[in-house]
């Protein structure tokens, strides 16, 4: 499998294009606030995107998803129902204050549900705590996890904004991402790249 990554938007939201070399179709992972940087580099890499898959809710990472489905009509958009409220939503600003547009769910995963392109094989992992919503997205094969907002190096996602609670954001993090393999590469929502190994022996805010 190959990972292609973008920081997009003003605060660096990660971008992933998952795809296997010679395929045409893909599968995309939060698209940002930059849905002509997003659509660019998949029209430079000659995929189109066979699903849209959101970790959860917040603009910084669904502001793209709009642009990304008007260029890529038949791809799939995907998000955990739990988080369907937060698109669009006033509580939820930023740049200039304006929301971004609202894109249409196709449909709403389900905790353990299996998406396929090629021998790529995501499996949802509900984790709520930083949204009511949030999702980990797991490839077994490949030992790496797109963890949105919920686990980063030495960090977890922010639980003071509407939806948040630290008490399950822990307890998702703890009893669903901890029990992963520890060599398991964690993808995060921001900055960069850990291993679930790593975050259980030092992350401060969610010991093991």
């Amino acid at each position: 499998m190959q990972i292609e990554m973008l920081a997009l938007g003003h605060i660096g939201a990660n971008f992933y294009v998952l795809y296997e070399l010679g395929a045409e179709q893909c599968i995309v992972v939060d698209p940002g606030d930059e849905p002509d940087v997003a659509i660019a580099k998949l029209n430079g890499l000659g995929l189109a995107p066979a699903y849209i898959l959101i970790t959860h809710g917040h603009p910084d990472h669904v502001g793209g998803v709009a642009g990304l489905k008007k260029a890529f009509p038949d791809a799939i958009v995907m998000m955990h129902e739990g988080d369907s409220g937060h698109m669009g939503s006033r509580s939820f600003r930023y740049r200039d204050g304006a929301a971004s547009e609202v894109a249409a769910i196709d449909r709403f995963y389900q905790d353990g549900d299996l998406f396929s392109c090629g021998d790529i094989q995501l499996r949802v992992i509900h984790t709520p705590g930083h949204s009511p919503g949030g999702v980990c997205l797991y490839e077994e094969k490949e030992a790496c996890l797109f963890s949105g907002d919920t686990l980063f190096q030495a960090s977890i996602g922010r639980s003071d904004l509407p939806g948040g609670n630290y008490a399950e954001l822990a307890s998702s993090i703890r009893n669903r991402l901890y029990t992963l393999p520890p060599e398991t590469v964690v993808y995060p929502g921001h900055d960069v790249a850990t291993s679930i190994g790593n975050e259980m022996r030092g992350n401060p805010h969610v010991r093991a």
